[in-house]
């Protein structure tokens, strides 16, 4: 099975708008604004790119973050990467509102059945409930602290094993202004610092409620089949915030520690004595680096598993093909502003 974690920026931007009369259909071109992000000037071109990514890469099941909506991806993946013999994907959408996540599947290979999971135990309808975590540092617990985009929880059978997948995008680091403000008076820089710490207080609640309900899982199934996917808008190691405010790394939080190695997720893309990847690039203010690397995507696998990891990595090549840094618009110079994974995965013999 091949499975792939890719955020597409931006992409409910190519579409119409549910209401137009013609939905779901693709945009000749965006003008770009606010949260939609960047002017495309040729919408197709950018997504049949996207679309030869895909291709060259040959999923099995694709987890998108920033997605569009269902019908929309639907739209897209039947039209720029038919089955053949009349087949067609099968997609299921979640949380994330002009950000969805999606997880998509070919219903002609391995994956023989795919669907939205649902609990006895309701453990995963309440990742949808507000919890208690306190985000602003006073010491008082918000009591109705909430996702900002709820993990889209997908059962699927491949190779007629049952596996849980957990497609994920974490709460943004963004804040409005952030730059200016930073480089602004004293209390113009107070103002972002306690800004970027609330967003990163709400991605470590965000982490730590994956991490709870994955040991819930593994309390009751600890060889469960499970596989994380997505963009955690965090990396190996410790940024600025991290090293001086949190004093914990997200990440380390979903992955699990090392005193419970029965709940421990694997994690293909790091390898020991090997240079971090890299799935995007961008420019850190706050320590003065251009086009810093870093691993925010990342694929996480059960104990159990890991054990069908054939091998993952970063789509560096078949991304770079499809880089057009000569493009009159910004959103057009790259596919995307982060680069797919892809895990390839066959149970044991």
């Amino acid at each position: 099975m091949r499975v792939i974690s890719w955020n597409i920026e931006h992409m409910n931007s190519w579409f119409v708008p549910n209401n137009a009369p013609n939905s779901p259909a693709l945009r000749a071109s965006f003008p770009g604004r606010g949260f939609g992000g960047g002017q495309i000037d040729d919408v197709p071109a950018l997504a049949q790119r996207v679309a030869n990514v895909l291709s060259r890469l040959d999923p099995d099941v694709i987890c998108i973050q920033e997605g569009a909506g269902e019908e929309e991806v639907a739209l897209f993946l039947n039209q720029f990467l038919p089955i053949a013999n009349g087949r067609t994907w099968s997609v299921f959408g979640g949380a994330g509102g002009a950000q969805k996540l999606i997880v998509a599947a070919r219903t002609d290979r391995d994956v023989t059945s795919i669907a939205i999971a649902t609990d006895n135990t309701e453990m995963t309808t309440k990742l949808d409930e507000a919890y208690e975590a306190d985000t602003d540092g006073d010491a008082v617990l918000e009591t109705d602290t909430r996702f900002a985009r709820v993990p889209l929880v997908i059962d699927l059978v491949a190779h007629e094993q049952n596996i849980r997948l957990i497609n994920c995008h974490l709460k943004s680091k963004f804040v409005r202004n952030g730059e200016d403000l930073f480089n602004g008076t004293q209390a113009e820089k107070l103002e972002f610092f306690r800004a970027a710490l609330v967003n990163r207080r709400r991605i470590s609640a965000e982490a730590f409620r994956i991490r709870t309900y994955l040991d819930e899982i593994f309390d009751g199934s600890p060889d469960r089949l499970i596989l994380l996917a997505g963009d955690l808008n965090d990396g190996p190691g410790f940024e600025f915030f991290e090293r001086r405010y949190l004093t914990h790394s997200v990440v380390d939080l979903v992955f699990g520690s090392v005193l419970l190695p029965e709940g421990q997720l694997a994690h293909p893309l790091i390898h020991p004595g090997q240079p971090l990847p890299a799935s995007a690039f961008f420019d850190d203010f706050v320590e003065g680096i251009q086009n810093k690397p870093l691993l925010l995507d990342h694929i996480g696998l059960s104990p159990e598993l890991s054990k069908w990891l054939d091998s993952a990595r970063v789509a560096d090549a078949e991304f770079d093909v499809e880089v057009r840094l000569g493009a009159q618009q910004e959103r057009e110079k790259l596919p995307s502003d982060h680069r797919p994974i892809l895990a390839v995965l066959t149970p044991p013999t």
